[in-house]
């Protein structure tokens, strides 16, 4: 495909769902056990998407650590130079070389610290689309039964949305909570070598860092408004690939892949604005710290004027004060990240029971194909039951359609039209029983190519002409009139403010909203698009007068420009179905007749009730 499937466009303001308050109420113990697995799983999963940002990251860490006790030893020895008896004019020139190493090594943490956060901001956003790529490529392969599970789709929404969010966060928590024990580690290892009870007695200043992050803050909400359109739009594309609704139509028309291409291409432009961001960030906290340091490098240099004008006493262990309030600092610093972690420890928690869910339900992998062009479709002893159902919605069906035919499908609601029919196409694998094409299992095969107009079809948020088009689009894209004045579809797309290139989604700004009806004169037109030996029309006509419904279902059962297709009709509207080659009549998921109208209306039975009753209800309106 060689243009965008959802155009650029303004979005309109996403709704934003609040994090709950689980895991307030959780102990010590249940903290201790998921925080070290929430670390495990997304440094995996970060080291799997960049290991150079992930090792650069660790590393930077490590080495702000070592530079820390660089400084440390270098202030104990400049003390040591400058309290070891009275202080004197030589002493002081004595500790400039420890002072200036002080200095060095507080310019060269800073450094290091700021490529850390660089490291981390440019990984952050890539572990975040891994993570939710991950999920993506995980709910495509379920197979679309799975979504009439409410608990799965709830899963899906809690762990799809809260779950990588998650991810994403951990990436900052579990950097910042690194560098919290490596400070921390050293900065207890020096206070050991001086006395292990000494207490914290220096007041840091933290005003230059202060500043920095409430620009930095401002930098990133001011990015987060900018970019709120291509949000918008990588979310759409996301609800299209986990959203039940658009399970059927996904997987019938095989855009898998598609929407999967779609979602990349969003999310690299989010994703190349998040860095550009993250690294103005980086450089404001960069120019923070600098200040901070040179504070703190201006504080030791007063205390050596002060020392050398007698302005002050001599102090004990000085060093070990400076490192105990540093261990202090970092001490509340990884409780903190601690917190945030198991925070998001829930959450990555939930995401890792969907990818396991998700594969639970994906089934073993298929090699063989299902014919092109069957010219049988069987059914032996189908019986299929929805997850947590005890009764079947379809129980012990046998029934065989020939190319070429138009088969209707009729009962009341209910009997199992719409089950049955997927059953046949191969979207349901039955429970017990066969689906054949040909010679073929459908349960050991790949998913056939099959047409779909549903009932409630999915309202693509592209264009009037991608909407039919994008149930093939390998197909000649140059057929999609012809297919629009078959459903009846031309006139509507004609009267729309760009015609074919209008969007059909008022999320965009410029985009035209459809009725229901109109919608279902699209998925007509989406149907008959698409080249493929079977076509389903489930209730294609629900929502359509009169005049358009007349028109699609001649066309339907005209197979106007498909021949050898075979068509199933899944309706309640019986008057449209007379001239269906076979007639399928379902009771509580049975068949309970079979044959043309004619034979049908001719002896008493429930097709005959059906049909009665229709014409009845249609001479009272």
């Amino acid at each position: 495909m060689r243009y965008p499937l959802i155009d650029d466009g303004e979005l309109a303001e996403p709704a934003w769902a609040t994090i709950n308050e689980q895991v307030a109420t959780a102990g010590w113990r249940r903290s201790a056990r998921a925080v070290p697995a929430a670390l495990a799983t997304v440094v995996l999963l970060a080291w799997r998407t960049s290991r150079r940002w992930t090792a650069l990251a660790a590393t930077a860490h490590l080495a702000a650590g070592a530079l820390q006790a660089v400084g440390l030893f270098a202030v104990a020895d400049a003390f040591t130079t400058l309290l070891d008896g009275a202080p004197n004019p030589d002493r002081l020139l004595d500790s400039v070389p420890s002072l200036l190493l002080v200095g060095l090594a507080h310019t060269a943490r800073t450094t290091v610290g700021a490529v850390a956060h660089l490291a981390q901001a440019a990984l952050a956003p890539r572990v975040e689309y891994a993570a939710r790529h991950g999920i993506h490529r995980a709910v495509l392969d379920v197979a679309p039964v799975a979504f009439s599970d409410a608990d799965f789709v709830e899963l899906v929404r809690q762990g799809g949305m809260h779950g990588v969010w998650a991810v994403r966060r951990s990436v900052q928590a579990a950097s910042d909570l690194l560098a919290a024990l490596v400070a921390l580690a050293v900065a207890l290892a020096v206070v050991t070598t001086f006395h292990p009870w000494l207490l914290p007695a220096l007041l840091l200043a933290a005003a230059a860092n202060g500043w920095a992050a409430m620009r930095a803050a401002r930098l990133s909400y001011t990015s987060f408004l900018r970019m709120v359109a291509r949000d918008r739009q990588a979310w759409l594309v996301g609800d299209l690939i986990t959203g039940a609704e658009s399970a059927m139509e996904v997987r019938a028309f095989l855009l898998e892949e598609v929407l999967l291409d779609e979602h990349a291409r969003v999310s690299e432009r989010l994703n190349a604005d998040a860095v550009r961001t993250e690294a103005r960030c980086a450089a404001i906290r960069l120019g923070g710290r600098a200040l901070a340091a040179a504070g703190g490098l201006g504080a030791y240099c007063t205390l050596g004027v002060l020392l050398y004008t007698q302005q002050v006493p001599l102090s004990l262990a000085g060093t070990a004060v400076v490192a105990i309030s540093g261990a202090a600092a970092s001490l509340s610093q990884a409780i903190r990240e601690f917190n945030a972690m198991y925070e998001n420890s829930f959450y990555i928690d939930l995401r890792a029971r969907l990818l396991d869910e998700c594969r639970r339900r994906r089934g073993a992998a298929r090699s063989r194909s299902a014919p092109p062009d069957p010219a049988t479709i069987t059914l032996r002893g189908v019986t299929f039951a929805y997850p947590g159902q005890h009764e079947p919605a379809v129980r012990d069906v046998d029934l065989t359609l020939r190319r070429g035919q138009v088969v209707a499908l009729v009962g009341e609601n209910g009997s199992g039209k719409s089950t049955l029919s997927r059953l046949i196409c191969g979207l349901f694998t039955p429970d017990t029983g066969q689906v054949l094409w040909d010679d073929v299992d459908l349960a050991t095969a790949a998913p056939p190519r099959t047409s779909l107009i549903a009932q409630d079809p999915v309202r693509w948020p592209v264009s009037a002409a991608t909407n039919i088009c994008i149930s093939d689009l390998d197909g000649e894209r140059a057929r999609w009139p012809d297919s629009a004045r078959t459903a009846g579809a031309d006139t509507l797309i004609e009267a729309l403010p760009r015609r074919e290139d209008t969007v059909l989604s008022t999320l965009f700004a410029g985009g035209h909203g459809l009725s229901t009806g109109q919608w279902q004169r699209i998925a007509a037109a989406r149907g008959h698009f698409r080249t493929a030996p079977l076509l389903i029309a489930d209730e294609p006509t629900a929502s359509l007068d009169a005049l358009a419904e007349a028109r699609v279902f001649d066309a339907l059962c005209g197979n106007e420009g498909a021949s050898n297709r075979t068509t199933v009709l899944v309706t309640h509207r019986l008057g449209n179905v007379r001239n269906a080659d076979l007639i399928v009549v379902l009771e509580r998921g049975r068949i309970v007749a079979t044959g043309t109208h004619a034979e049908l209306i001719s002896r008493p039975g429930p097709y005959r009730l059906l049909y009665d009753s229709a014409s009845e209800g249609s001479a009272a309106r």
